[in-house]
C-alpha cells in the first residue's frame, strides 16, 4: 500500500492534534473526482474537498493517506478500524461494514453523450424532462451506442445493455483509455452515442486537449435524477466518532456550496443546468 504525500504541505503548515486517533484515509484515482497523478494531482473534486474543507476542521485527529485501487479501498474499510474514505456511493453491501456521513456531493448519474447536431433525432425518445428513454430507443431507434468493457452504469441500465453488449448495436471498447476512444468515435461520427458520465467530456478537453465542444450530455430516464456521495468509515466506535465530526462539518452551508462549486467546474453548461435542476427537485 503506497502512502501518499498529498497532504504533507497542509499538515506541515497546520499540524493536527491526534487526541482522538489517526484516520487512515483511502484515496483512489477517478479523474476528475479524484486525481492522484499527472499535472493535476490533488486537484480533483474530492481531493480539494478533503484537503481544503474537511481536514482543516478535523483538528483532533491525525491523518495518513493511502492511494489504493477501489477494490482495496473497500477491503480497507472492511478490515481496518481507522480507515475512512471521502466520496463513496452507499449500497446495502457496504452498509454492512461501513458507516456513512450526511450526503456530501449530489452528482448526475451516467447518461449518453451525443453530437449536438444529432440531438434532434432523439426527440421521439425523450420524456418531458428531456431524458432519453433508453429502452424505447433500443427497441425502435437507430444507431449504435458505445459502452466501456466491464463498466457498470447502474442496475436498470445494465439490465438493458447486458444482452446487447458486443453486438453491432452496442459495441464494446476495451482499450487503455476506453472513454476517450468512445467519445472520439462519437465526435467522428463512427458512433451515434456513448454512455459516459457528464464530466468526462469536459475533463478530456481540459486534461488531454480533445475537442469535445460538439458533444452534448443527455440524461437517461432509467436512471435516478442524481447519485449522492458520502464520507464513509469502517463500522465501529472510532468510525462512529469520525462520522459525527464529519457531519458537523457538512452541516455548514458554505462547505456544501464549495463542494458543489468544485463539481460544477467540470460540467458543461447543459450538464450544469441538469445538476442544478436535480438538486432543486430533491430539496425539501
Amino acid at each position: 500500500m503506497t502512502r501518499a504525500p498529498l497532504l504533507a504541505l497542509l499538515l506541515a503548515v497546520a499540524p493536527v492534534q491526534a487526541d482522538e486517533g489517526v484516520i487512515e484515509w483511502q484515496l483512489y484515482n477517478q479523474p476528475p473526482l479524484s486525481m492522484l497523478d499527472g499535472p493535476n494531482r490533488g486537484q480533483g473534486v474530492l481531493n480539494l474537498g478533503l484537503n481544503k474543507l474537511l481536514l482543516p476542521r478535523l483538528t483532533h485527529y491525525g491523518h495518513q493517506m493511502a492511494e489504493v485501487p477501489i477494490k482495496r479501498l473497500v477491503l480497507a474499510l472492511k478490515t481496518q478500524p481507522n480507515a475512512c474514505a471521502f466520496g463513496l456511493l452507499k449500497n446495502a453491501e457496504r452498509e454492512a461494514f461501513m458507516l456513512f456521513s450526511s450526503p456530501i456531493l449530489p452528482q448526475l448519474p451516467p447518461g449518453v453523450v451525443v453530437r449536438r447536431a444529432e440531438y434532434e433525432a432523439l426527440h421521439p425518445f425523450l420524456n418531458r424532462d428531456g431524458a432519453l428513454q433508453l429502452k424505447a430507443w433500443l427497441a425502435n431507434g437507430s444507431g449504435r451506442l458505445g459502452v466501456t468493457d466491464g463498466r457498470s452504469y447502474g442496475a436498470a441500465v445494465d439490465e438493458l445493455l447486458t444482452p446487447l453488449r458486443g453486438s453491432a448495436r452496442v459495441p464494446v471498447v476495451a482499450a487503455d483509455a476506453p472513454v476517450r476512444n468512445l467519445l472520439q468515435m462519437v465526435v467522428l461520427g463512427r458512433l451515434e452515442m456513448a454512455v459516459a458520465l457528464p464530466y468526462e467530456a469536459r475533463y478530456l478537453q481540459e486534461a488531454e486537449g480533445m475537442d469535445t465542444r460538439s458533444l452534448r450530455f443527455v440524461p437517461l430516464a432509467e436512471q435516478p435524477r442524481q447519485l449522492v456521495g458520502y464520507a464513509a468509515c469502517a463500522k465501529g466506535p472510532f468510525g462512529a466518532g469520525v462520522i459525527r465530526r464529519i457531519n458537523e462539518v457538512l452541516a455548514q452551508s458554505e462547505v456544501q456550496a464549495t463542494l458543489i462549486g468544485y463539481y460544477e467546474r467540470w460540467l458543461d453548461e447543459d450538464s450544469r443546468q441538469l445538476a442544478r435542476a436535480a438538486r432543486a427537485a430533491s430539496s425539501p
